[in-house]
């Protein structure tokens, strides 16, 4: 009874270990009186973070400035930014170069008061502040209320796309968010950049990371707008310090899934019959690329084609019925479209592990792998564990206020599909407490 009631107090230990984003600046915009953007700045409350309180760079010309952060009114704890005369342009961010992490996202919220051919921007890995997105470096978006943005490399517009979900009628408010990886500043590798919006991800330069030749010498966050708009939440993070985890699968048995757990979802993908496992159904969805509270996109805004992986001789060495999850799902074999995943309907402040059930092809099958809650850029091998083998690639998480979760990749080499994926619900701390005391209470009763 004793190494059980120890094991059990690993698991639940092991099960509360989700781990948060250091802050190194958020803006909350909330301030007692009225003025412009650096109007109290330093107030206790409105500014937090280890590179905080620190003053904006601005640069705007109309022909008055307006009352920018306010306590009063409908902008109050906001940043209001108006076109008064139809001239103003406002640019700044905080007088700050966030360098120490190669590692880091930056998010800010736009709420867009009309839906009038006007526009708002993000930048990171800028050289100064301010420094608008037709100037180098960096990496800056562009969107307009009519759902289309441009992505701006080193000042130069390198692509751009429309989506009806980010059109002013469907979305007035905009999270953006910027994840972004390197070793180092200076740098001495490439830079690999996510762009997530309402944490979803999106495309840049026709890929969910995308590569930054060189990385950032500098990294001043800058946003800019040519709109009515109220701004909110600005920050800039370095990772929660989550990783993804993986594992080899070989069946049912230490396939981690049990009947005992909670899921929110249990997919399988490409495959039209449902499975149990160990008591647990997974759905199948067949063709599907979307489902109840579930969505995958592809980079390309290709829909992925199931495929069956046993009519090529793919047989998975994996034994009882979890080996019915891998023998279909949804991929693209010429390795051209990239599939992310989008869970929804999540708790806020609620931790899940999400698991990827897959099995190895030939040789390593390397993808970039990025995750809306901020965390290190980290390359991932699906077939590490060798050919036909099974793999488990697990990652914890918190959800964020809006119940929204993604995870985006990016193969380098070979294809990487979708074929099972589970997202478990993690106890609340209170009934670890409770499993504590109940198995501490069994012990003292068997003494």
């Amino acid at each position: 009874m004793k190494r059980f009631t120890l094991l059990m107090m690993a698991t639940c230990l092991c099960a509360s270990s989700a781990l948060f984003a250091a802050t190194a600046f958020e803006d909350t915009f909330t301030v007692t009186g009225g003025g412009d953007i650096n109007y109290n700045y330093n107030e206790a409350g409105r500014q937090t973070g280890s590179q905080a309180p620190a003053p904006y760079g601005l640069w705007h010309n109309a022909a008055s400035e307006p009352t920018l952060v306010t306590n009063a009114g409908p902008t109050a704890g906001k940043l209001h930014i108006s076109l008064l005369d139809g001239t103003e342009t406002w640019v700044g961010g905080p007088n700050t170069n966030f360098t120490d992490s190669g590692d880091f996202s930056a998010e800010i919220e736009f709420t867009r008061l009309n839906d009038l051919n006007n526009w708002i921007s993000l930048a990171v890995g800028k050289g100064s502040v301010p420094a608008s997105p037709w100037v180098t470096p960096g990496v800056d978006i562009i969107i307009y209320p009519n759902g289309s943005y441009t992505i701006f490399v080193d000042g130069v517009a390198s692509s751009s796309y429309s989506f009806t979900e980010l059109t002013y009628a469907s979305s007035p408010t905009l999270k953006i968010k910027f994840v972004a990886s390197q070793d180092a500043f200076p740098p001495t590798t490439d830079a690999q950049v996510s762009l997530f919006i309402n944490d979803k991800p999106y495309p840049i330069d026709g890929k969910f990371v995308f590569q930054y030749t060189g990385g950032f010498a500098d990294n001043y966050v800058n946003f800019q707008t040519y709109a009515d708009v109220d701004v909110d939440n600005l920050k800039v993070t370095t990772p929660p310090g989550n990783v993804i985890n993986t594992a080899a699968w070989n069946g049912d048995a230490d396939s981690a899934i049990s009947s005992t757990k909670t899921y929110t979802h249990a997919i399988d993908c490409g495959n039209s019959a449902n499975t149990t496992i160990n008591g647990v159904t997974f759905t199948g969805t067949a063709g599907a690329n979307s489902g109840a509270n579930w969505e995958v996109k592809t980079d390309t805004g290709t829909i992925l084609p199931a495929v069956e992986t046993t009519q090529y001789g793919l047989v998975p060495n994996i034994t009882g019925q979890s080996q019915f999850i891998v023998t279909n799902g949804i991929f693209d074999l010429l390795n051209v479209d990239n599939p992310s995943l989008t869970l929804t309907g999540l708790t806020p402040a609620q931790q899940y592990i999400l698991t990827l059930y897959s099995q190895g092809f030939g040789g390593p099958s390397y993808a970039y792998v990025a995750t809306s809650d901020g965390a290190a850029i980290t390359i991932q091998d699906s077939s590490a564990n060798g050919v036909l083998n099974g793999e488990r690639m697990t990652y914890h998480y918190t959800a964020n206020a809006d119940g929204v979760f993604s995870i985006s990749t990016t193969a380098t080499n070979q294809v990487w599909g979708l074929f099972a994926f589970s997202n478990e619900v993690i106890p609340e701390p209170g009934l670890i407490i409770g499993c504590f005391s109940l198995l501490s209470l069994a012990l003292l009763r068997r003494k």
